[in-house]
């Protein structure tokens, strides 16, 4: 029978049942056709499911706003595919390949939401589809390819055409990642001529047995490495497959996270699996194909397999080096996702995986990779170098560490999984801490701690004090500070106070921080985290440098570093502290002192000893009962001055000791009872003075007797002292030297014969009974003074050679009375000048600028003839005139010394008519003001003063404080009326007037005082 028959009997019967179905109300074909799907252009995967079966390789979609052509080069259609295709749940010979889509039968039905005469054109066949199931013969043209013709429903073509082109826009690589046979889909919108093309190529990655699949699109790729195999089930080896995005930079792969992972059984279902990839295999699904049929066995056998598939390809990604840490984002391991009974399959299988003790994916730090129940996560790099593997097993069981990258926020989901599921500890000093005892930190090196104190400077919660509902440090109660004496110890004692310190000068009886921690800046920045400072010097000195020598008799090790300490101590004290310990070492032996004869070193009080000066030394020298405060003790005369006032406040003598004898012992004055009157009694001694004036006393001796009395007696004056023994010694001795040399005692001498080495003291020469000066007595009473004759002939002879000196100034520079005149000056010409600019420099002075300084008219301002000019407001024509020959002589200065320069240019403003702008003269340098010049002028000399309008002092001020405006002199000439007249340049008025160089009275200046 032909294929023209077999179709036409075919029709026959399909339009009898139609015409049944339609007798009995049937209308299941048209529900099937047009209702199963939920989107009507769910058609053209019907068709490309259909093209796959057939083994095509090659798909074209072609659409208008009126129909589509679906086209494709796989096997052509015969007369049981028609049968199948016209017919419902008839599709055996599909169901009998186990790589075969539709299985039901009823795919094809979809287009009749689109179309209501399908039209085929495909091998000897060529018909159109009416009424859902009757196959009409077109004609017997034969085709190589199948072509598919629907022509869109006349009433809805706008909204399919619409939804069709919506649909392809969609279409994309994933349609083509699991099917075994269509390579190429071409897709081309004949209303506006765009074709696009979706191309498959398969490659191994290098020479592995993975496959790389690239799917293109015009110029967008997507790259992706499958991983399949096969189960077998009812007797038939059914394909899985699993399918990673990758991307590929330098020839190394990098695997792509998904937003979405549908489930795919060859095509996408609409079932969300959540996974990091895409798996697909031969489900059994829902007749629209949207979902899959959860509970059917073959179904769970498959999601078994692909479990298993994902663990072999897990392993040949490691024997490929394609594991790191962003492999890891791949992985099945986010719990979030743990409520998707797919994803919760998977998941747990790579749970069961990782537990394998032959099982090291989790990579590690040193580029490897470890177990999971082996490994830690460290928090920061540098404490995995502080702790060995013996020590990190002892301590948290662990001996590997995870690659510090999962600390990153990119590898949260990782760090959380494997936390939950292997219970991987994260690491660091907290928790090595709270772990560790004293003797970790007494058995680790310097430099093991001082690494330690490096880390863990910044991190003050671990020695934070508990504190209302705040644990305590970990670290709070370890002792982990090491000290100068190599002992570990805990930075606070049991109350919470400091238990070391950082080093002071000298010894101590406090523990130190070693020094070799102390040059490192973060290690100094723990402790000052910690509060560890130096010792409070007060209190180590009240509660155990004072106790400590106050039990001793005898010098010991260290007690010039203890008295060290107290001077500081009193020094830094305020003054109550400060007066506290004084009181305490007054009473007390803590001072070293040398015996002057024997030399022998000892502990004295301190109102037992002497203060070490030049005079002292000098006058107790042969005093075998004089002892001197210990010099060892100082290290330079600085250092001995600066603790001068300290052993003052104590009571260390700075005077010769009083003394009297009783019976056989010497009772000498303290500083407690050195007020008391008895030691005004005829008993009372000076100590050294019997062995200082047992030899003749020389007149260097002499001197520095009477300037250690003179300094005694301010404190003697209380108790008084003139009744006493020693002062009855000196006046029995010849000691005093006057003014020709001679020695003579007290009563032989008068103050004015003294020798004016000697300083002035009334009070002692009054206690010494000098011989009375009839001289002096008379000069106070007359308010005079006598003069030899040699000192008043020397006194006549100073003042005659003044008085000429005065007079040859005078004839010299100052005008005389017929020079009055306006007219008579000398010619510029004949005016000399030096050979440069002077630029002496003036000084101040103590003279007053006298009080009549704005009177008109030459005032003798002083008995030494001197003259000081006064300006008026209204000058004279004598004034005026020796104003001009100033600018006059100025200009020529200037001019003469600028001769050479070409740069320079003397502006004389007067002769420009520019009045008024606070100067006389500008230099320009290149066309530009570089200094401004106001002119002073007299005919007087030095002492005369100037003045100075507001406008001039109003620029002056201007040019001090702006540095961008020219500089402001004032030129000042004296004898300005002669051929030699004198100049003093002041530069910056406002400067000298500020440093008191130059006085300001008013708007009247004086040159005090200038250097010639």
């Amino acid at each position: 029978m032909s294929n023209k028959d077999l179709l036409k009997n075919l029709a026959d019967k399909r339009t009898a049942h139609f015409l049944s179905l339609k007798k009995n109300r049937d209308h299941s074909h048209s529900i099937i056709g047009e209702q199963l799907y939920s989107k009507k252009s769910h058609f053209i995967f019907e068709l490309l499911q259909n093209a796959e079966d057939e083994k095509a390789k090659k798909v074209k979609i072609s659409f208008d706003n009126e129909k589509l052509i679906f086209e494709h080069n796989g096997n052509p259609f015969d007369i049981n595919d028609i049968d199948s295709i016209t017919s419902f749940g008839n599709n055996e010979r599909k169901k009998l390949k186990p790589n075969a889509i539709g299985r039901f039968g009823i795919g094809f039905k979809s287009v009749f939401s689109v179309t209501q005469k399908p039209e085929i054109k495909s091998g000897d066949f060529h018909f159109a589809i009416s009424d859902f199931i009757v196959p009409n013969l077109i004609d017997s043209e034969k085709s190589k390819t199948t072509i598919i013709t629907l022509p869109f429903k006349g009433s809805q073509q706008h909204q399919i055409a619409s939804d069709v082109e919506a649909t392809l826009k969609e279409l994309n690589s994933t349609y083509l990642l699991f099917l075994n046979n269509i390579a190429l889909i071409e897709i081309a919108n004949l209303n506006n001529g765009e074709s696009r093309f979706i191309k498959l190529k398969e490659t191994n990655y290098k020479n592995s047995n993975l496959k790389l699949f690239s799917i293109s699109e015009e110029e967008n790729q997507k790259e992706f490495l499958l991983f399949e195999d096969t189960v077998s089930i009812a007797k038939k080896k059914l394909p899985i497959k699993i399918a990673f995005t990758i991307s590929r930079k330098l020839n190394r792969i990098e695997f792509v996270t998904l937003d979405s992972s549908p489930l795919f059984a060859f095509f996408a279902t609409e079932k969300e699996t959540n996974l990091p990839f895409y798996i697909h295999a031969p489900f059994l699904t829902t007749p629209a194909r949207d979902n899959i049929i959860s509970d059917d066995e073959r179904n769970q056998k498959l999601f078994s397999a692909l479990t298993e598939l994902m663990v072999a390809a897990i392993e040949q990604l490691k024997t490929n080096n394609l594991i790191d840490l962003n492999t890891w984002l791949v992985f099945p391991c986010n719990i979030s996702f743990y409520k998707n009974e797919i994803y919760k399959m998977f998941c747990d299988n790579f749970f069961r995986f990782l537990t394998n003790k032959k099982t090291f994916i989790l990579p590690s730090d040193d580029n490897g990779f470890c177990h999971v129940y082996s490994a830690m996560r460290v928090r920061t790099k540098e404490f995995k170098t502080l702790i060995s593997t013996k020590e990190a097993k002892s301590f948290f069981g662990r001996t590997e560490w995870v690659t510090q990258k999962i600390n990153n926020t990119d590898f949260q989901t990782i760090n959380t999984w494997i936390e939950q599921q292997y219970k991987v500890p994260t690491v660091g000093f907290k928790e090595l801490c709270e772990k560790v005892d004293d003797s970790f930190f007494k058995n680790k090196s310097d430099e093991w701690l001082l690494k330690f104190y490096q880390c863990i400077s910044d991190t003050p919660e671990l020695w934070r004090a508990a504190n209302r509902g705040i644990t305590v440090g970990a670290l709070r109660n370890k002792a982990f500070i090491r000290t100068t004496k190599n002992k570990t110890v805990n930075p606070f004692d049991d109350n919470g106070n400091l238990n070391v310190y950082l080093p002071t000068e000298g010894t101590s009886d406090y523990q130190f921080v070693k020094n070799v921690f102390l040059a490192d800046k973060d290690a100094r920045r723990l402790f000052k985290s910690l509060n560890i400072t130096t010792p409070d010097l007060i209190a180590e000195v009240n509660e155990h440098v004072i106790p400590r020598i106050a039990k001793t008799k005898n010098p010991y090790r260290g007690i010039r570093e203890d008295i060290q300490k107290i001077f500081r101590a009193i020094r830094r004290a305020d003054d109550v502290d400060a007066e506290a310990i004084t009181d305490k070492l007054k009473s007390i032996s803590w001072l070293l002192a040398k015996n002057n004869l024997t030399k022998k070193t000892t502990l004295n009080k301190p109102d037992e000893i002497y203060f070490p000066t030049r005079d002292l030394t000098s006058l107790l020298g042969k005093s075998s009962t004089a002892t001197f405060l210990d010099s060892t003790l100082f290290s330079d005369t600085k250092s001995k001055q600066n603790a001068r006032s300290v052993l003052e406040d104590v009571g260390v003598f700075f005077r010769p000791r009083r003394f009297y004898k009783q019976d056989d012992d010497i009772v000498f004055e303290n500083r407690i009872a050195s007020t008391q009157n008895y030691w005004n009694g005829n008993d009372i001694e000076l100590e050294g003075l019997k062995e200082y004036l047992r030899k003749t006393v020389d007149k260097k001796a002499s001197i520095n007797l009477w300037s250690i009395l003179v300094k005694s007696s301010e404190g003697w004056k209380t108790s008084g002292y003139a009744n006493t023994k020693f002062i009855q010694q000196l006046k029995e001795t010849k000691w005093l030297f006057n003014k020709f040399g001679q020695r003579q005692k007290p009563s032989e001498i008068t103050p004015s014969e003294l020798d004016e080495a000697y300083e002035d003291s009334s009070a002692l020469m009054t206690a010494l009974e000098f011989k009375a000066d009839e001289i002096k007595d008379f000069e106070l009473e007359h308010d005079g003074k006598f003069l030899s004759n040699d000192e008043l002939q020397k006194l006549k002879d100073e003042m005659t050679e003044l008085k000429r000196e005065i007079e040859r100034l005078k004839n010299q520079y100052e005008p005389t009375q017929e020079d009055e005149t306006e007219n008579n000056l000398p010619d510029i010409d004949d005016i000399e000048i030096g050979d440069e600019l002077s630029s002496d420099e003036t000084q101040p002075t103590d003279d007053d600028i006298p009080d009549d300084h704005q009177t008109d008219d030459y005032t003798n301002n002083g008995s030494n003839g001197s003259v000081g000019v006064m300006t008026s407001s209204v000058p004279t024509k004598r004034q005026r005139k020796i104003g001009v020959r100033g600018e006059e002589f100025v200009l020529k200065l200037l001019r003469e010394s600028y001769k050479n320069d070409n740069t320079i240019e003397v502006c004389d403003l007067n002769e420009d008519d520019k009045l008024g702008v606070g100067c006389d003269i500008i230099i320009k340098k290149n066309g530009v003001a570089q200094t401004l010049i106001e002119v002073k002028a007299t005919e007087g000399g030095y002492e005369n003063k100037f003045k100075v309008s507001e406008k001039q002092w109003r620029t002056a001020i201007k040019s001090h404080l702006d540095n961008d405006e020219p500089e402001y002199h004032i030129y000042c000439i004296y004898y300005a009326g002669g051929t030699s007249p004198q100049h003093i340049i002041i530069k910056d008025p406002v400067e000298r007037m500020m440093k008191k160089q130059l006085r300001f009275v008013e708007q009247w200046f004086n040159v005090r005082s200038i250097k010639r």
